[in-house]
């Protein structure tokens, strides 16, 4: 029992050792050096295969800007679809740092063909003033007979300083839901639930 436990503990080091050896020299090529990304790499599920940076981040900011968002109340039904976000992404960091980071998966690319994929939040830069008022004009969000939510304060007009109570309304805050509606953008989920 105790040689098949060093037989499998050498087999496992052997196979580490041969992976650093790989990312070593991979890391000495001029695959490595260039900054176009290897053949079969996918980031966020988009195909970069060929790319250089640049290339790398037109494609994903157009191809993230062509989803659909599907928004569904709290019946599952469908509400709304939002599509051509016309958002930019700040993500040229991280396509800089992507070879690094996945050095190993990188190496395994090169030299056994197995693909490269690569992951990481397309963080929203800036985005477009008219996506912004098309989500705010959604008719789920404008709902005439809601009342407004109002913080708690203290009335100073009056000598006894009464405090206001707290109203809890019913009316959707659209700047909230444009907010939280950027953040599924970012993270690439394509359902959001709305209560």
């Amino acid at each position: 029992m105790k040689k098949f436990a060093i037989t499998i503990s050498t087999i496992i080091l052997l196979i580490i050792v041969a992976f650093t050896c790989a990312t070593v020299a991979y890391s000495n090529t001029d695959a490595y050096a260039s900054d176009r990304f290897p053949d079969g790499t996918t980031i966020n599920g988009i195909d970069c295969s060929g790319l250089s940076y640049e290339q790398a981040r037109e494609r994903l900011t157009d191809q993230w800007n062509s989803k659909h968002i599907m928004v569904t109340g709290p019946l599952s039904d469908d509400i709304a679809t939002f599509t051509d976000f016309g958002c930019t992404y700040d993500i040229m960091d991280e396509l800089k740092k992507a070879k690094e980071q996945y050095k190993v998966f990188a190496a395994a690319n090169h030299f056994a063909g197995t693909p490269l994929i690569i992951e990481f939040p397309m963080k929203v830069e800036s985005y477009n003033e008219e996506f912004k008022e098309q989500v705010i004009a959604s008719p789920f969000l404008k709902q005439n007979d809601a009342s407004a939510s109002q913080d708690a304060y203290v009335d100073i007009s009056d000598p006894d300083f009464p405090i206001i109570p707290e109203i809890y309304g019913d009316k959707p805050n659209a700047e909230k839901f444009f907010n939280d509606l950027l953040q599924h953008i970012q993270t690439g989920e394509i359902k959001f639930m709305y209560e």
